[in-house]
């Protein structure tokens, strides 16, 4: 998947990028990976049309959403995503630019914050709550210790793709075997600061990620790449060697399938394709990913 490439140079593409309702439209249109019309944001957004068109015509112009002209059969303007992967490029030096990224920064942890707070009893039924597991941490980092964290967030992203798709592989299996399987979704939480310290005199931290049912749909994020001009040409470079830039949506989530070790068949069955169409795009990962065999398929997925 191809990743364009933006800057915050553009005042138009500064001007929306701040403005987090209409991150957020651009967010749909880029998981729908479709044309829709203003209509059909509007309702998925649960917004007026109105607000939807004015948001839709400021992404138009800030290079983040294609405008298509209305032709042939279908009578409506539509829009879409430029791309299914947006990186925006900010410069350090100039602090309007800053400014815009801490601006969406906050807009977004206000935005989950907000969500927390109002399901923060949801699901502790029977549970210790656990005031300390509510509070932050400020950690100073050394550069080293900053790419450690990178690296283990990455491969955490990794981990919950697989969970997402053995999730949804349980999904098909209940629709399509008729089974009533009522899964449960049980806190998880546990540990806290410690007051004791290690033998070299550091506070060892235990951190907890506590999952639990919304009582509400979460807000949407806009899942988009925001990095330093002086480091997207090592980004770009490691997307363009990660399978995830080698390879198409659909291709991507066989090769998901498959590195999670799951036969043909039964990634066939479960995207309801048929076994030689599996075979098809399984033959095409390998080919652009330059691996022979199952082996060196499963450790290039895990970025061997």
């Amino acid at each position: 998947m191809p990743t364009t490439v933006l800057s915050l140079d553009s005042p138009a593409l500064a001007s929306v990028f701040i403005d987090l309702r209409s991150m957020q439209l651009w967010e749909i249109l880029r998981r729908s990976g479709k044309c829709w019309t203003p209509s059909q944001v509007a309702e998925a957004a649960a917004r007026q049309l109105t607000e939807v068109q004015q948001s839709l015509d400021r992404l138009v112009e800030g290079g983040l959403v294609t405008r298509a002209k209305a032709r042939g059969r279908s009578r409506h303007v539509t829009y879409s995503s430029v791309s299914e992967q947006v990186v925006v490029r900010w410069d350090r030096t100039k602090p309007e630019q800053f400014d815009a990224l801490q601006s969406l920064r906050l807009q977004i942890r206000k935005c989950v914050f907000d969500t927390i707070e109002r399901n923060i009893n949801v699901g502790l039924t029977g549970t210790l709550k656990r005031p300390w597991l509510e509070q932050q941490y400020g950690l100073a980092l050394t550069r080293e210790e900053a790419r450690a964290v990178h690296a283990a967030l990455r491969a955490a992203f990794t981990a919950i793709d697989q969970i997402a798709v053995q999730s949804e592989e349980r999904r098909i299996e209940a629709a399509t075997t008729g089974a009533a399987k009522k899964r449960l979704a049980r806190d998880s939480a546990a540990g806290g600061v410690p007051d004791s310290q290690d033998a070299e005199g550091e506070l060892t931290y235990q951190i907890a990620i506590d999952m639990r049912p919304l009582a509400e749909p979460p807000q949407i994020i806009p899942a988009i790449g925001v990095w330093e001009a002086g480091g997207l040409a090592h980004e770009l470079e490691y997307r363009r060697k990660s399978p995830l830039g080698k390879l198409s949506k659909r291709e991507l989530e066989v090769a998901k399938r498959l590195a999670a070790g799951e036969s043909r068949p039964k990634v066939a069955a479960s995207l309801g394709l048929t076994a030689n169409t599996v075979s098809s795009i399984t033959k095409r990962i390998y080919a652009k990913l330059g691996v022979h065999s199952r082996a060196e398929f499963t450790a290039r997925m895990k970025g061997g």
